[in-house]
């Protein structure tokens, strides 16, 4: 199974901010956590609400849109945009530019 999970991609958008902190050299982790925010904002977000979609096939037709429910908290994806948003806020002050150096 190759479906796009929210979950899965909040914890890899987690995993791979506190990567590019921790390694800012590495153009892989960098390239990678720039694929996922587009694949994110592109694909993985609903337009309208802004809320992720639940799942996602690889080729980026949604699967199970449901906005929320019993298992789709608000968890996952607040914690990794939050970790996010720290750590973008964090370069830009020390002079940095883009996700890249998140």
């Amino acid at each position: 199974d190759h479906d796009k999970v929210w979950w899965v991609q909040a914890e890899m958008l987690a995993a791979l901010t506190y990567a590019v902190r921790q390694q800012p050299n590495r153009a892989d982790y960098s390239d990678a956590l720039a694929k996922l925010l587009l694949w994110i904002d592109s694909k993985q977000t609903d337009l309208k609400s802004g809320i992720w979609l639940d799942t996602v096939t690889t080729d980026g037709m949604p699967k199970a849109t449901g906005l929320a429910h019993n298992w789709k908290a608000n968890y996952h994806d607040v914690r990794a945009l939050l970790l996010f948003a720290q750590a973008l806020a964090s370069s830009r002050a020390r002079g940095e530019n883009g996700a890249a150096h998140a």
